[in-house]
Parts: C-alpha cells; sequence; structure tokens
C-alpha cells in the first residue's frame, strides 16, 4: 500500500528543513559549509515533492505562500555559502 503524503505532513518536514537551513544561515555552532549545501539540498527536495503533490488542488494557494517564504530562506543560506567560499579564496591568497 503507497505511502499518502498529506499536505501537513508536508509542511511539518518543510519546517524541518528549514530549521537545519536557518541554522546554517545564522552559523549556528556546528554549522559547515557541507551543512549548509545538505540543508540547502533538503529544502528543496521537500520544496519539489510538495509541488508535485499539491501544486493543484485544495492546498495550491498556501503552497504558492510557503515557497515564496522558503525562496528568500534558500537565497539567504546561499549568500552565506558564498561567503564562506570567498573567505576559503581569500586565505588562500594571502599565503
Amino acid at each position: 500500500m503507497p505511502k499518502r503524503h498529506t499536505f501537513a505532513a508536508e509542511e511539518t518536514n518543510l519546517e524541518e528543513a528549514c530549521r537545519a537551513l536557518r541554522w546554517f544561515t545564522l552559523a549556528g555552532p556546528g554549522s559547515t559549509r557541507k551543512s549548509g549545501l545538505k540543508a540547502i539540498a533538503k529544502v528543496k527536495a521537500v520544496c519539489e515533492r510538495m509541488n508535485a503533490l499539491f501544486s493543484k488542488g485544495p492546498d495550491a494557494l498556501r503552497l504558492a505562500s510557503l515557497q515564496n517564504t522558503v525562496r528568500g530562506k534558500i537565497l539567504a543560506a546561499e549568500a552565506r555559502l558564498a561567503l564562506l567560499m570567498h573567505k576559503g579564496d581569500a586565505t588562500r591568497e594571502v599565503s
């Protein structure tokens, strides 16, 4: 019997993925470039799955709203990744 995905369950998955993303974006203790890449990938995967499941129907409007919110979070994490990558480049240039 296939697993049934509910909007509420997927929304919870997205919230959990966004918590990890926020931890990385705010440079929480132990957050690394690798953990940031994983968090971004997980958030994007959940969004893609939700889009496939709920882009049409009664939850489509709520999904669009969630995706707009998440887009900003992903951009912030990607900006931090870019800063980390440039920081590494600057360190190599000084050496």
